[in-house]
Formats: structure tokens, C-alpha cells, sequence
């Protein structure tokens, strides 16, 4: 139920600096009855303004500002990871990317989440979706992700 765009960018860090990917829309059995919207997805990425292959680099400076990042070995690869999170009329944004240098170039995967405030709305109308579903699904993503040279 996942839908693909093969040609999706991240628009969100401002003029001329569009990150090309694919992305992997949330599929509506996890957003029908809840507060997750369904232009929720997790993308693969390629970052031509990353330098360092900062995972920051892929999250625009919102909100709450941009989280601290970590060092994550999986599969006995480094990833750099980070979370972004911002709210704003009563809907919460959570990014949250893994970032890895190879061959010169920077990718991350993202999981983009939106929401609505579950108490917004009427009361029994949506529940609170569960997250931690989503992120294991990015988790999984993460583990399986192998560059072919």
C-alpha cells in the first residue's frame, strides 16, 4: 500500500536547494482513523550540498531546531543520524534522517511525519498514531540499504 515516487525532491531547504530521491508514501493503513496524514513517507536521497554528509544537512532548520546528531553503526556501516521537529498550528512535523557518505556523495533516508494534534479533533474521531511502528519500518530500510559499487 506504499506508494512510490521515483522522481521526488525535498523542497523544504529553500530556493536552489532541492535533494533528489525517491520516496515510499505511508501507506493508508496507517493513517486511516488516526492523526497521521498521509503525505507522511520515507525517502532515499542524495544531498549535492552536503559536504561533510551531515545528516543536519538534510533537515531544514524548523521549530524546535535541529536535533543532536549520533553516531549509528549498522551492518557495519557509520550513519549520522538526526531529528528535526517543529509545530506549528496544530500540526506537528518530526524528521528524523540517517545520512552515510559513499564514493563522494551524501545519502540519507528520511522518515517525514506529519500529524495533526490528536486533540484537535472530535473526541473518538482519530487516534494518536503509533510511531514507533513507522520508525522500525525506517530502521529496516536502513539495514537493508547497500550501495552496488
Amino acid at each position: 500500500g506504499w506508494k512510490i515516487n521515483p522522481k521526488f525532491s525535498y523542497d523544504l531547504l529553500g530556493p536552489g536547494k532541492s535533494i533528489p530521491g525517491v520516496s515510499f508514501s505511508v501507506s493508508g493503513a496507517f493513517t486511516a482513523a488516526t492523526n497521521l496524514s498521509s503525505d507522511s513517507y520515507i525517502s532515499v536521497e542524495k544531498n549535492p550540498f552536503s559536504l561533510a554528509c551531515s545528516a543536519n544537512d538534510f533537515i531544514q532548520n524548523i521549530g524546535e531546531g535541529i536535533g543532536k546528531e549520533s553516531q549509528i553503526v549498522i551492518n557495519g556501516v557509520q550513519w549520522n543520524k538526526s531529528v528535526g521537529i517543529d509545530v506549528a498550528a496544530g500540526n506537528d512535523y518530526l524528521e528524523e534522517i540517517y545520512s552515510v557518505k559513499h564514493a563522494a556523495s551524501c545519502y540519507g533516508i528520511r522518515l517525514f511525519l506529519h500529524s495533526g494534534n490528536v486533540d484537535n479533533y472530535d473526541a473518538g474521531a482519530r487516534q494518536q498514531f503509533d510511531k514507533s511502528v513507522l520508525t522500525a519500518i525506517q530502521d529496516k530500510v536502513v539495514a537493508s540499504f547497500r550501495f552496488l559499487k
